[in-house]
């Protein structure tokens, strides 16, 4: 995947990287004891001197490190922040469609930012909760999730690694958009949570789209397939199209489901590389019969936002009759 830019223009602040906590922060001589200008903007907190040369719409305001405080942005804007000092967080809110996509992305390596972002998103009852830390070969955070209803979200920005400094700058975009990507069918939700009570059949090229909307849903398909042998293969467009979720995917004989037996004969929970989130599964079955295919959160974390679009392909072998 390309990496994302939200100014056309490459910005880079010296090669001073973001102070860590490892650092004392009581003493000045070992962050930074020629420049004093530099330490006393990063010591008070003031973002000013670190967002000058930032084109942005809208220039975070401090102090706004708390949901209480957080500052209202309007959709579309571009917005930008700087980890000023250790623990700085910046929250935001902002009012949401009534429905639709909407599709938050933050850039701080894309810029030339020493910053390690991380992207946390919620609403006032923390029902609805986005966290994304970095995307497939890009280490800038991004989290794109379908709105049903008008709501108000705090969006809270921070630095994972507890760095600070001049170089921890950041841009953020919040922006309504279409789906990513596409899909035919949707998944039952009402009769899909165990292998028993699964209803929907898949077939060869189905596209289904479904949501982990809690750390404890599972999604259960099934699979009709004819007693000859048979390569199955299971695909996802998830998170590495900006959705938080970190998706596993098992495949189960007909005779374990049958049983009730709870070990999968087939367990994917990445795509080609380890950091690929995205499962992509490839399986030789020499049995037929009605298989089931389940779909977790591999990391237990879920809510309405956490969608995926998962692909099922068949291939039978060539009998020749």
């Amino acid at each position: 995947m390309p990496k994302i830019f939200l100014s056309s223009v490459l910005f880079l602040y010296g090669c001073k990287s973001c102070i860590t906590p490892s650092l004392p922060q009581n003493n000045t001589d070992e962050i930074d004891s020629g420049d004093t200008a530099e330490q006393d903007t990063a010591d008070s907190g003031s973002d000013t001197a670190a967002l000058a040369d930032l084109p942005c719409d809208i220039p975070e305001e401090e102090p706004n490190n708390t949901f209480t405080s957080a500052q209202e942005i309007p959709l579309e804007a571009l917005v930008c922040g700087a980890v000023s000092e250790a623990g700085d967080e910046d929250a935001f809110r902002v009012q949401t469609p009534s429905e639709g996509w909407l599709d938050v992305r933050v850039v701080a390596e894309g810029i030339g930012s020493s910053a390690d972002m991380q992207l946390l998103i919620e609403d006032a009852a923390g029902a609805f909760s986005v966290v994304s830390v970095s995307q497939y070969l890009n280490p800038d955070p991004r989290a794109m999730f379908p709105i049903d209803e008008e709501m108000t979200l705090y969006v809270r920005l921070q630095e994972q690694f507890n760095g600070y400094g001049e170089n921890c700058v950041w841009e953020m975009r919040v922006t309504e958009s279409k789906a990513p990507t596409v899909w035919d069918l949707t998944e039952e939700e009402d009769t899909n949570d165990t292998a028993i009570t699964a209803t929907q059949i898949l077939e060869d090229g189905d596209r289904v789209y479904g949501v982990i909307d809690k750390g404890s849903d599972r999604d259960w398909f099934l699979l009709d397939l004819p007693d000859v042998k048979s390569t199955v293969s299971v695909t996802f467009e998830a998170w590495g199209l900006g959705s938080p979720l970190d998706a596993r995917v098992s495949l189960y004989s007909p005779s374990r489901i049958e049983a009730g037996n709870d070990t999968a004969n087939y367990i994917r929970d990445h795509g080609i590389t380890s950091s690929d989130n995205d499962p992509i599964m490839s399986a030789s079955l020499s049995t037929g019969g009605q298989w089931g295919i389940m779909v977790e959160p591999s990391d237990g974390a879920g809510s309405p936002a956490y969608w995926y679009v998962m692909e099922v392909g068949v291939e039978l072998e060539d009998t020749g009759l």
